[in-house]
């Protein structure tokens, strides 16, 4: 009753339920697998990098929240954010600068 749960994945299964710990899982892994193909849609670019870089923090945030709070912690959890919107807004990125490369190559053509 008054024990103290030390991952953040058994704090979220003992405040909310087992079933939000899933939702929570999901949501962890969507972003995860999302950067995965990323990766293997920017192979041959230099943006490669930074999804390997992305993959390697979000594995350590992960597997660290197994151990500790790292996700309650505020500066962690904003963190985290900004990486989950960098993996979101990657693919629009892509399509800005080919849109942009396109209107260069008209003009140098031009």
């Amino acid at each position: 009753k008054n024990g103290l749960v030390e991952t953040i994945y058994l704090m979220i299964a003992a405040e909310t339920g087992w079933h939000n710990l899933v939702v929570f899982l999901i949501m962890l892994f969507w972003f995860y697998f999302r950067n995965f193909a990323s990766y293997i849609k920017y192979r041959n670019t230099d943006i490669h990098y930074l999804t390997i870089g992305i993959a390697g923090g979000l594995l350590g945030i992960y597997l660290q929240s197994s151990l500790e709070w790292v996700l309650k912690q505020t500066n962690n959890f904003y963190q985290l954010m900004m990486v989950f919107a960098i993996i979101v807004v990657l693919p629009k990125l892509e399509r800005r600068y080919k849109i942009l490369q396109r209107k260069r190559s008209i003009y140098y053509a031009g």
